[in-house]
């Protein structure tokens, strides 16, 4: 199990991707918003950072506070965190990319507002709270610590609270919500009725850029994997040097 400053890297690196791809997604879909504000909300980015900055910085400053093993299953668990990690960061890019301009930092409505119920937002309601679930839990994995404990339970909280604040609004403005709401979950997919919902589309797929999602999940699985066991070993170098 890589702890320290090894942790402190990897989430890091984690946190610096997330925003790369929310100030590229900002930049790209803003445009579309015409006369309206930004979809980013500076008060809950700041916060976020600012919970991303104690996240990153615990391992090194009070590693007291989290746990450590030099059992096999403890470097077992930090891969998976890892991984889940990077599979929620590709379904962040997904949901984004049809979500589009709709994407905002807080709970509204705009005058075009319409339903989305393509990609994710055919197996659920809510692809991009799911996501920030994933990185909660990713977080938490790899670094089991009363910091990211806290952290997981205040998304699972923060982020559930908005999903029932926005299905409000939207089915008090959108009537053809209340349909999208009964046939789609809030979070977990029935997979069983997928069927009849429409076939794989290679066009779509190209003209929504779906593929640099499955592209990215890809490049970061293979760095991570490199990263935290293999030849290339950097996280066990790091922990070495950190001891």
């Amino acid at each position: 199990m890589f702890f320290g400053i090894a942790q402190s890297i990897v989430i890091l690196i984690l946190i610096v991707t997330f925003y790369s791809i929310d100030i590229l997604m900002i930049h790209r879909y803003d445009k579309q918003r015409k006369q309206q504000k930004s979809g980013r909300a500076w008060d809950y980015t700041l916060l976020m950072l600012g919970i991303a900055v104690v996240v990153i910085l615990q391992p090194i400053l009070l590693p007291q506070l989290g746990l450590f093993t030099k059992q096999v299953w403890g470097l077992i668990i930090q891969v998976l965190g890892i991984t889940l990690a990077a599979c929620a960061l590709a379904l962040h890019i997904w949901a984004r990319q049809h979500l589009q301009c709709f994407y905002a930092e807080r709970v509204e409505i705009l005058p075009n507002h319409q339903v989305i119920d393509t990609g994710p937002y055919m197996l659920a309601r809510h692809p991009i709270i799911i996501s920030f679930f994933g990185l909660a839990i990713g977080f938490f994995l790899i670094n089991p610590a009363l910091t990211t404990l806290a952290m997981m339970i205040y998304t699972f909280w923060d982020f559930g609270h908005a999903a029932r604040q926005e299905e409000k609004l939207l089915s008090e403005n959108l009537p053809e919500y209340h349909q999208y709401m009964q046939r789609t979950p809030r979070f977990l997919p029935r997979l069983r009725k997928l069927e009849g919902r429409g076939s794989f589309s290679f066009e779509q797929v190209m003209a929504n850029d779906e593929y640099r999602g499955i592209a990215t999940a890809a490049l970061l699985l293979t760095i991570f994997g490199f990263m935290a066991y293999g030849p290339f070993s950097i996280l066990s170098w790091l922990s070495d040097l950190a001891g």
